[in-house]
């Protein structure tokens, strides 16, 4: 069967083969752009969290507790999400850099990403209290011999050709909001240095700090002779991957 991803706005995601479903970074309530809220999710196998922003960890720990997902993520955001209820190592399962684990379907490498982070759990609502997340991530994601690089938020780095050279992902998920994130310009920059087929834009035209046209990244890599492709997604929208 085919792999189907599916973008819900900022880096919220999932990535479905054979009814599996993996999400990642799963911010639905207060996403002003996500045409649904957790409630109306129908399966969900495994979350990934990227980092512990409050725009990508989200509604983790409600989705987990609803479905028994299984929950990817540095071992600081795995014991946090253990004194929440979700048991770390049987549940919570914790990962490193340059580590990688297969649940179900899927395999999941995590690499560094370049960005400020720190987490924000249940606690930031009522005492704006913050803890250490174990720092940003991006995640390879392996499916039905498809490899598939979802950055979460990331500034422009060089290692990303590392990554590139290491796990050869055909498609990224990149961020384009400029101002936290790489802009549409690293982004460019990113797709060369990693040799992607294709690109799917991420983390854009959610608040006024992150206002940019996806079709302005498709003029860029024309005006560059680079041949790969843009895959501009609707939020609620999705993409087969043959």
């Amino acid at each position: 069967m085919s792999v189907t991803i599916t973008w819900y706005g900022q880096a919220a995601t999932t990535i479905t083969h054979n009814e599996s479903v993996l999400l990642i970074d799963p911010w639905f309530n207060g996403n002003p752009v996500s045409p649904i809220k957790p409630d109306e999710l129908n399966r969900v196998d495994i979350v990934a969290v990227t980092h512990g922003h409050f725009d990508h960890f989200g509604d983790c720990l409600e989705i987990c507790r609803k479905f028994g997902a299984k929950l990817i993520s540095t071992p600081e955001i795995a014991w946090y999400a253990d004194g929440k209820g979700i048991p770390r190592g049987s549940q919570a399962l914790p990962l490193g850099f340059g580590g990688q684990l297969t649940v179900d379907e899927f395999t999941l490498a995590m690499v560094p990403a370049l960005h400020p982070s720190a987490l924000y759990g249940e606690e930031w609502h009522t005492q704006k209290e913050f803890i250490p997340d174990g720092g940003p991530s991006s995640y390879i994601i392996t499916v039905d011999n498809k490899v598939i690089y979802h950055a979460g938020d990331t500034a422009l780095f060089s290692d990303m050709k590392l990554i590139a050279d290491r796990y050869k992902p055909e498609l990224g998920l990149l961020p384009i909001g400029g101002r936290f994130t790489m802009d549409i310009t690293d982004a460019t920059t990113a797709i060369q240095l990693m040799g992607l087929n294709a690109a799917i834009p991420i983390h854009y035209n959610t608040n006024p700090d992150l206002i940019a046209d996806p079709k302005e990244l498709i003029n860029m890599l024309k005006s560059k002779s680079i041949g790969s492709e843009v895959i501009i997604l609707n939020p609620g929208e999705s993409h087969v991957l043959n």
